[in-house]
C-alpha cells in the first residue's frame, strides 16, 4: 500500500485529499505545515512514497521544502506533486527544474488520483 503525505495549510484540502486517497487504498499522513522542520520530521518518520504539497503556504514554502527534500538522503527519492490554485509557467518550470515530479491544479480529485497512481501505483 503506497504511503502518501499531504502537506497543506488548509485543513479542508488536507481532509478532502486524505479521504480520497484513503478510499483509493493509500496510507495517508496529513501534515499541517507549521514549519519546514515539522514537515521534514513528519516525513522522515512516515517514510512516504510520495508527497502532495500546496505551493503557497505561509510557514513552509513548497520551494524550500522541495530544495531541502532533494538534498536529504532519507527523502531525496520521494515523488513530489505540487498542488496550486494558480498557473504560472515560470514557477512551474523552476519547480520542475528543482526536482518536482508534477503539478496539479486544485479542485479535481479524479486527476489527483490518476497522477498519484502514475507515480506510485
Amino acid at each position: 500500500m503506497p504511503r502518501i503525505a499531504i502537506i497543506d495549510d488548509s485543513k479542508l484540502v488536507r481532509d478532502l485529499v486524505s479521504r480520497a486517497l484513503e478510499d483509493a487504498g493509500h496510507q495517508v499522513l496529513a501534515v499541517n505545515p507549521m514549519s519546514l522542520f515539522d514537515v521534514l520530521k513528519a516525513s522522515r518518520e512516515f517514510k512516504p512514497d510520495a508527497i502532495i504539497t500546496d505551493f503557497n503556504m505561509p510557514s513552509c514554502s513548497a520551494e524550500s521544502l522541495v530544495r531541502t527534500m532533494r538534498e536529504d538522503p532519507q527523502l531525496m527519492n520521494v515523488k513530489i506533486l505540487v498542488l496550486t490554485a494558480h498557473h504560472d509557467g515560470e514557477t512551474v518550470k523552476r519547480m520542475l527544474d528543482r526536482g518536482v515530479d508534477g503539478f496539479l491544479f486544485k479542485g479535481n480529485i479524479t486527476t489527483l488520483l490518476e497522477r498519484v497512481k502514475e507515480l506510485v501505483g
